[in-house]
């Protein structure tokens, strides 16, 4: 006897078949569409989680400590604006004066708190960990004023205070050159 060989189900059977491949085309859609999203959404979040870094470092600016050394340093610095040409000048009279008058009143500690909250923020930024964009729209302006008076009062001092050459590097490559903030001659 010869055994017929066993009906797949007819139209039953092709159904099934291509309900099966169609599904799994589905899935696989799915997938495609899917998993971009994701990433996309992975990415905002991210982006959201660096732009909220960095604005709760920029708020830390207002805390009552870093308030009073900004004051200090920057009435110093300010009060003595008409007179920081003298640093670029050939003429070495009078700079040690004035730069010593400004650190009396500014004190150095004073200076050393903005720079090292400067640096932090550079910091996070270098590290990815801080929204670049947002860092430099918030706090980008204060740190080059900050940077382009502190290069001539106060960093100079730190960095022989504590014999470190690069004491502040990050926010002089942030600054950019400050001379062409200068008017010309």
């Amino acid at each position: 006897m010869h055994e017929a060989p066993e009906e797949t189900g007819g139209r039953a059977g092709g159904w099934l078949r291509w309900t099966q491949i169609l599904s799994n085309v589905a899935v696989i859609l799915s997938a495609l569409v899917i998993v971009p999203l994701y990433l996309l959404e992975r990415e905002d979040s991210n982006q959201l989680e660096r732009q909220q870094f960095a604005a709760e470092l920029f708020m830390r600016k207002y805390d009552d400590r870093m308030l009073a050394a900004f004051a200090k340093v920057s009435d110093a610095y300010d009060s003595r604006n008409a007179l920081f040409p003298i640093f670029g000048g050939a003429q070495e009279e009078g700079k040690k004066e004035l730069s010593d008058s400004i650190l009396a009143d500014a004190g150095i500690d004073n200076v050393k708190i903005i720079v090292d909250y400067f640096d932090d923020i550079l910091v996070c930024v270098d590290q990815g960990l801080c929204d670049a964009r947002l860092t430099r729209s918030l706090i980008g302006p204060d740190i080059r004023i900050f940077f382009c008076k502190a290069r001539h009062v106060g960093l100079p001092q730190l960095r022989e205070k504590y014999a470190y050459a690069d004491y502040g590097r990050r926010l002089e490559t942030f600054a950019g050159d400050c001379a062409a903030d200068q008017p010309a001659r």
